[in-house]
């Protein structure tokens, strides 16, 4: 269906006469000329049609698409699930088959998603296997290539969010720190995604996590007093166990809590939530403090 077919469509279904959605937007016959013959019209005006028949953008795409994602969302999709299974290991057929898709596609179009995907992916596939230092070479122009890529762009959408999130710990606690203080506080347009505290908060506890790595704590320190500011005006549950947890570590590394009773508690409450990993985790991370 073309733009002003739908636009014809999800005005009728509202009620709303051509004069009623045009008015001080565009001319009426500005509208009744892109519903009938899809004549151009700007995207400021657009968007102002969706507003005014209260549709977000993200849903005027997903009808736009016919109700199925557009190819570059398929592909998307199809590598966070990838990247979510527990057996990632940079040797599986289907990881060498997506190195090999991911390539092909970034030297045929030269689209820098497919460059990324790729990058991401021989990144989290060797870290999980420990093997990232057997590809010191690759590894180097990765970090370079995502770096650079960053550093071009003023205003971070999700794309470069992600991309950072993913690669955050090959990349030096120097640039790191700087990406978080102006780079993603740059993400303006980017704020009233319905992805956008989702997505932060993953960044979040990457890069937490990585400060605690590196026992960089004054960082650590910083960005859990920012991570705690998102947490009280929203309700999502699993953020609200993250910020126990790296408290928890806040207060083990800075000796201020020897309750061992309340200890063994928290960790039973953890294995509750099926969160053996970060037990594991806070065991390491306090270990080597």
């Amino acid at each position: 269906m073309e733009h002003g077919n739908l636009i014809k469509k999800l005005r009728e279904e509202r009620g709303l006469t051509q004069v009623e959605l045009s008015r001080n937007i565009t001319h009426r016959t500005t509208l009744i000329s892109f519903e009938k013959k899809g004549s151009h019209v700007s995207f400021d005006a657009l968007l102002n049609y969706l507003d005014r028949m209260n549709i977000s953008i993200e849903e005027y795409e997903f009808l736009y698409n016919k109700n199925s994602a557009p190819v570059k969302d398929k592909v998307k999709n199809e590598f966070r699930q990838l990247i979510n299974q527990k057996d990632l290991s940079p040797n599986l057929p289907i990881v060498l088959e997506k190195y090999r898709q991911y390539m092909s596609e970034y030297h045929a179009t030269g689209d820098f998603l497919y460059y990324s995907l790729y990058a991401q992916l021989f990144l989290i596939a060797n870290y999980r296997t420990h093997s990232l230092g057997v590809h010191p070479t690759e590894v180097k122009q990765i970090k370079e290539n995502i770096q650079q890529y960053l550093l071009t762009i003023s205003n971070w959408g999700r794309f470069e969010l992600v991309a950072f999130t993913n690669c955050m710990f090959v990349f030096d606690t120097d640039f790191v720190a700087s990406c978080l203080k102006t780079m993603i506080k740059n993400a303006y347009f980017y704020q009233n995604s319905n992805y956008y505290q989702t997505d932060l908060k993953v960044l979040y506890v990457n890069a937490i996590t990585l400060m605690l790595d590196r026992k960089e704590y004054d960082l650590f320190n910083q960005l859990f007093t920012e991570f705690k500011k998102i947490a009280t005006s929203n309700r999502d549950v699993e953020l609200k166990v993250y910020i126990l947890i790296f408290n928890f570590i806040k207060l083990k590394i800075e000796g201020a809590d020897n309750d061992q009773t309340r200890d063994e508690q928290f960790i039973e409450y953890l294995k509750w939530l099926d969160m053996e990993e970060w037990i594991a985790y806070i065991e390491s991370v306090t270990d080597k403090s």
